[in-house]
């Protein structure tokens, strides 16, 4: 039976594709969970046409985020987290936060497995932070400030 993925299915495909299924596979398990539907000709239309708007909505995001890199790339962005007197960090920067505050300062949600730092930041100071995106890497220098 043809089948097209409504969504991602560990080790049986990735949303939107047209698989060969077993029948019963297909009618006892995927379709009942809303995972997949029986690839009809109408089916198999309408499928394309939201697969090609997603790859569209996907370059246009790609280059929005491209110009948003373009311009990070360099500059220097303060964080203001609370820590003692020595400097350290009560809470430990990691990299949904550096995310979140580049998505506050620029606009642009950039991936968190792009962001290339070693550890979570910890102490208060300047690190130099890369931003690796399709083949393109850029830095910038995240200035993380004690809270008064």
């Amino acid at each position: 039976m043809k089948i097209i993925l409504l969504q991602d299915v560990p080790k049986v495909g990735r949303k939107y594709e047209v698989k060969d299924m077993a029948d019963g596979f297909a009618r006892n398990l995927l379709i009942p969970q809303g995972k997949a539907e029986v690839a009809t000709e109408a089916a198999l239309l309408r499928i394309k046409k939201l697969r090609d708007e997603r790859q569209q909505r996907t370059k246009e995001g790609r280059a929005i985020l491209t110009k948003a890199l373009q311009k990070i790339s360099g500059e220097t962005i303060t964080l203001t987290v609370k820590a003692n007197a020595k400097g350290s960090l009560f809470e430990g920067v990691d990299g949904e936060k550096i995310r979140s505050v580049l998505q506050e300062k620029t606009g642009t949600e950039v991936p968190v497995e792009s962001l290339l730092f070693d550890a979570p930041l910890k102490k208060v100071g300047e690190y130099a932070i890369a931003i690796r995106w399709e083949g393109e890497e850029v830095s910038f220098t995240l200035k993380i400030e004690a809270d008064k």
